[in-house]
């Protein structure tokens, strides 16, 4: 039993006690010994014949309808036992099929919280969709830290009183220099703050949380970003195109952040990667920032012009050997009319100055030998005869790997351009010889999923 208590300590356990004894099947199952801020939340598995099987960490998942949720991970076998507790009777379940029905119950739970207190805010203030959201996301990173013991308030609860000076705590913290305020008023903080203190986020699975804060920004795209906003289709399409590459590399750019979606996807995949993402608007590095913060991850977003990096590379600090991966979607249909930035760039001396021309040079010289390059380009670099110069570029510079039409429309009704995903591989050498294209056009966002499949099946774009 020492080593046992020796491990319950290792791991957090503030207090040894032997008083809790719960039944499965009319044997004890788990002989509490430890709490961790307060809650009996590690104990030794004792479930066959008496005799220990290993120490590890109970904890409730859920409670749906009166029925509380258990799982269990034995830190000596590192595996998960499940319990549920109904009416005091306690009783082992199929992990996958309850586990799913409480992940479903917990997210419309949160669901139902989130728009409650966006139509409360939004019936108040005055603020464009972008700004109610990144006013959202303070709150919400605000509630989960709280509730997750790293941060600290009286009766753990946040109140108009101590809401302000707990945000900044956070940043200060965590080093962030973005804006460092709750912009809400104090008549819309009284509206939410009940609201806030209804709400459980202990243990919540921030991915999932993020995904119900996404489905809801994205539901208000068209006033948020208007005409430039990423479809959700187009981020999903890139991440799982590169999903299996995300393991095998060190870092990752894209210099039309925006919201930081596409970065933090491939976090979520590979916790290892560094991450560095550019964007002009201040607004949505912002919410890339607190977006990053809210999934627990460290990444660097800046806010700036990223055309200006193909004479100044500094702020990408610790990439001298270039970058394993750029993910992006330019603005398209934009022409540079700043002389001497367009001087910079060797598509900026003759015909080309479409902004999407100079992104793609400005990538090139950003990536490692050998690194990839992910970029939704507008249909007319890849046909139009006056845009041969581009398309010489890319010939020159990359090996060409894909090219995926996107479907018919997929940006309206913010644009009606044609759009292609073109998938690149910086050459590692001069004389590096282009081998085989995968083409697809698919006419649909189904046929889209079917065309990333056969890609992936293929094999051929991370090879050579």
């Amino acid at each position: 039993m020492k080593i046992g208590i020796d491990k319950l300590k290792a791991i957090g356990c503030e207090e040894i006690k032997k008083e809790v004894f719960i039944e499965v099947d009319d044997k004890i199952a788990f002989d509490l010994v430890g709490y961790i801020k307060g809650e009996a939340t590690v104990g030794v598995d004792i479930s066959e014949g008496g005799s220990e099987k290993g120490v590890g960490i109970l904890a409730k998942l859920s409670q749906v309808d009166q029925i509380n949720y258990y799982g269990f991970f034995n830190l000596e076998r590192e595996e998960w036992n499940w319990y549920q507790l109904i009416g005091g009777n306690i009783s082992t379940l199929n992990k996958m099929p309850i586990l799913q029905e409480v992940k479903e119950s917990r997210i419309d739970e949160i669901t139902k919280w989130i728009e409650e207190v966006l139509d409360r805010i939004y019936s108040i203030e005055s603020f464009s969709i972008l700004e109610l959201f990144i006013e959202l996301y303070k709150l919400v990173l605000i509630k989960l830290e709280l509730d997750n013991g790293n941060l600290e308030a009286v009766d753990n609860r946040f109140t108009i009183d101590n809401i302000k000076d707990l945000y900044c705590e956070l940043i200060r913290k965590d080093g962030n220099k973005f804006e460092g305020d709750i912009k809400l008023s104090s008549k819309a903080l009284k509206e939410v703050v009940d609201e806030f203190n209804n709400i459980d986020f202990k243990n919540v699975d921030r991915v999932e949380l993020m995904k119900i804060l996404d489905s809801q920004l994205f539901e208000n795209k068209s006033k948020a970003f208007g005409e430039y906003f990423l479809p959700q289709e187009i981020s999903n399409s890139m991440r799982d195109i590169f999903e299996d590459y995300f393991e095998k590399i060190s870092n990752i750019f894209d210099g039309v952040a925006r919201s930081g979606r596409l970065l933090t996807d491939a976090k979520v995949i590979n916790n290892d990667i560094k991450v560095f993402g550019m964007d002009n608007n201040h607004r949505l590095i912002n919410l890339a920032e607190l977006r990053s913060l809210i999934l627990g991850q460290d990444n660097k977003f800046l806010v700036g012009d990223t055309l200006k990096l193909r004479s100044d590379k500094s702020q990408l600090e610790g990439l001298t050997d270039g970058l394993d991966l750029i993910l992006s979607s330019p603005m398209f249909g934009l022409k540079i009319r700043d002389k001497d930035l367009l001087s910079e760039y060797e598509l900026g001396q003759g015909r080309s100055t479409k902004i999407e021309a100079l992104y793609l040079e400005l990538y090139q010289s950003l990536l490692k030998e050998g690194g990839y390059l992910g970029i939704v380009l507008p249909d007319g670099i890849l046909t139009n005869s006056r845009d041969k110069d581009i398309r010489g570029f890319i010939l020159d510079k990359f090996i060409l790997k894909a090219v995926i039409s996107l479907p018919e429309g997929i940006y309206r009704p913010y644009t009606a351009i044609n759009t292609s995903l073109v998938i690149v591989k910086n050459k590692g050498f001069e004389d590096e010889k282009q081998d085989e294209v995968f083409m697809a056009t698919p006419e649909n966002v189904e046929e889209l999923k079917d065309v990333i499949l056969e890609l992936k099946r293929w094999g051929g774009i991370f090879g050579g």
